[in-house]
């Protein structure tokens, strides 16, 4: 059912992310790392008594929220039993007891969203925090502000390539605002690529926002859903009727991703996947399909349990324990220089203009140049060096180095024997003319294909 504008429909979504239950989730799972405990909590001795009141408690949150309710009930009786059977009589340490506990609830079905964390101070921090909400949320607020709200790095690159990297799906406001703005200074551009290699996850509203700059506006596409058990309750994710800004249907996607990619990011590229939309380049993602919440199994101890699965409407299924398998497996460190590489390569095979055509080889011979550099002699290196006008080459420690004059000194990066590009000025390549094995001019060829020169000087 459509509203009564579609602007009001998008800040209707954007201002129903604000939730602080939400974001105290988000601190939680994020600090709940062993790694930040004090020295002190690390020496506390546990109880029997504080040992059975946590797995009463986490039998009773697997056998009542789990997503998958048999397998909730098996491990709540698994529980059950170990703790009969004295399984737990030898830990001492809370941080040795959480560890076993995850890695007994995890043994049914490598599901890597379960886990039991030793944290009271946390849980206390976060129970004051609840108290005074508007305190809390300026602290939280404050804290994505500085983060840039999971957004990291935009830029064009050599061939109008744009390039995104972001951390995080935000669906707060702001989080919303930052993507909006992102994607307009992408609309330009011949191909995106996606970078969310360290991308953990986060909101699927924004996962959403996202996708949606992809398609026609009213184009009716079915992203991805989510089964809540609680209610056996599913919801459903599609294109957004209305974004602000250009749409960008024809745009060619590319999608980096690493092992570290996980939940809602691994969503993202799960659905451009099946919808065939995007191209993925990187390692398999870390297999975490689940949408999940923060129990407290007493003061001192939480777990995380998903509540909730996604279900993709092509797939049938998701990603849970397999992660998304890439289009191009590559390392996730050579993932960004493969996707430019093919975005380029696609352009180029597109392109009739043969203006443009050396625009895009332009960019190609830059970046071959940077994986696989030519290498020339130190004899060959040593005959370049010299003075061309108000251009100077130097041999410098097995290395050739560019300079104009009055301006900065650059490294040279062959490409052919005698053909250079410079990391700091990808606009501008440096061509050596050579006659009867001397160089005698330094040609400087620029982007947009323009050329000037300098004859070495006697």
């Amino acid at each position: 059912m459509k509203m009564s504008t579609s602007a009001q429909r998008l800040k209707h979504i954007v201002k129903n992310r604000l939730n602080l239950q939400y974001l105290l989730l988000i601190i939680l799972i994020t600090a709940c790392s062993t790694g930040f405990l004090p020295a002190q909590d690390m020496k506390v001795e546990l109880t029997s008594a504080e040992k059975t009141q946590v797995i009463d408690s986490l039998a009773k949150n697997m056998k009542d929220k789990y997503v998958f309710e048999d397998i909730g009930a098996k491990i709540s009786k698994f529980l059950e039993n170990n703790l009969k059977k004295g399984l737990y009589n030898k830990i001492t340490s809370p941080i040795d007891f959480a560890e076993q506990l995850t890695k007994d609830i995890r043994s049914f079905n490598d599901d890597k969203h379960l886990r039991v964390t030793y944290n009271p101070k946390q849980i206390k921090q976060n129970a004051l925090a609840a108290q005074d909400d508007k305190d809390a949320q300026k602290a939280i607020e404050r804290m994505q502000r500085m983060d840039n709200y999971g957004f990291k790095e935009i830029k064009i690159m050599p061939g109008n390539i744009g390039y995104l990297k972001f951390n995080g799906f935000n669906g707060t406001e702001e989080g919303f605002k930052t993507a909006i703005g992102a994607m307009a200074f992408v609309s330009h551009c011949d191909a995106l690529i996606f970078d969310i290699r360290d991308n953990g996850g986060g909101d699927p509203a924004m996962v959403q926002l996202l996708l949606s700059y992809l398609y026609n506006e009213g184009e009716e596409v079915h992203f991805n859903d989510f089964f809540v058990r609680k209610g056996n309750n599913t919801q459903q994710y599609w294109a957004m009727p209305y974004c602000p800004g250009t749409r960008m249907p024809d745009l060619d996607v590319y999608v980096l991703t690493s092992k570290y990619t996980f939940s809602c990011a691994e969503e993202f590229a799960y659905d451009l996947k099946n919808l065939e939309r995007g191209t993925i380049v990187g390692d398999i993602t870390g297999g975490g399909a689940h949408p999940v919440s923060s129990y407290n199994l007493n003061e001192n101890f939480t777990s995380i349990i998903p509540f909730g699965r996604a279900i993709n409407p092509i797939s049938k299924t998701n990603w849970e324990g397999t992660g998304v398998q890439p289009d191009v497996v590559i390392s996730s460190a050579e993932a960004l220089d493969k996707a430019y590489q093919l975005a380029l390569e696609k352009r180029m095979a597109k392109e009739t203009d043969e203006k443009y055509k050396a625009y895009y080889q332009w960019a190609i011979d830059g970046l071959k140049a940077k994986s696989n550099p030519a290498v020339l002699s130190e004899e060959l290196m040593k005959t370049y060096a010299g003075v061309y006008g108000v251009r100077t080459i130097t041999y410098e420690k097995g290395e050739l180095y560019y300079q104009r004059e009055g301006r900065d000194k650059f490294r040279m990066i062959p490409i052919t024997d005698n053909y250079f590009w410079f990391k700091e000025v990808d606009y501008f390549r440096l061509k050596v003319i050579v006659q009867d094995g001397k160089a005698v001019k330094l040609e400087g060829h620029y982007e947009d294909g323009r050329v000037d020169f300098n004859d070495r000087m006697k």
